[in-house]
């Protein structure tokens, strides 16, 4: 009883019925994605004290990074070098826990079909991907990752990291919430065989995959403060 209780429980909260919303969908071919649009102020000073002792992060370019470190297509790396993106990778006595992913500007989505732009030109970066191994999840992998983010971050002026997050993802909105982030926004998209339509941050858009790439201007700097 206890379980049905808590599942009901679930299923009648806004992510449950987001989540009935989008297997409803499905059956008849529809794909929906619904996002929280974040941002985070970049931390002024470390999260640690002190750096762990055995944990390393490194930035690793599209020469050294292997695509059976994490659990993301080949495909799908190759893409995020492309734009420009900078990946720190966690290593645990030389082994891959963690990584995480920043582009200095406007990053295009490799889930939907859509470029994010975040604005103020400069001083909004964009963040993604921020990933540990379960058996890293209880570590200071995460913060440690982060410290170095930011610590990058204020290097080259930047004042916000912004990114989107599935709105099942509880546990993510979590983590960045603690750290000060913010929700700025939402936008929801459908996909139906080539066709594409969103709605939310940046209005209602539609765009067929493949054809010109719809655009959704995300501006921190009038919307967290």
């Amino acid at each position: 009883m206890p379980l049905i209780r808590q599942l009901g429980s679930y299923l009648s909260s806004a992510t449950g019925r987001d989540y009935l919303m989008r297997r409803g969908l499905a059956l008849i071919g529809v794909r929906q994605f619904r996002y929280r649009l974040v941002a985070q102020p970049v931390s002024p000073r470390p999260l640690l004290a002190r750096p762990p002792s055995g944990l390393e992060i490194r930035a690793v370019g599209p020469k050294e990074y292997q695509s059976g470190w994490f659990p993301r297509p080949s495909s799908t790396i190759d893409f995020r070098f492309r734009q420009g993106a900078i990946c720190w990778v966690a290593f645990s006595k030389e082994q891959p826990v963690g990584c995480l992913w920043i582009v200095p500007g406007p990053y295009q989505e490799d889930e939907v079909y859509c470029r994010f732009i975040p604005h103020p030109v400069g001083r909004v970066a964009w963040d993604f991907d921020v990933y540990v191994t379960e058996d890293m999840r209880l570590t200071r992998t995460f913060a440690l990752l982060w410290d170095t983010a930011n610590a990058w971050l204020r290097e080259h002026g930047f004042q916000w990291p912004a990114s989107r997050i599935d709105t099942l993802n509880e546990s993510s909105w979590r983590a960045h919430a603690a750290m000060g982030a913010r929700q700025v926004g939402e936008t929801v998209f459908w996909q139906l065989g080539q066709h594409q339509v969103s709605h939310g941050t940046g209005g209602l858009r539609y765009g067929i995959l493949g054809g010109p790439l719809p655009e959704i201007i995300f501006d921190v700097g009038t919307e967290a403060r």
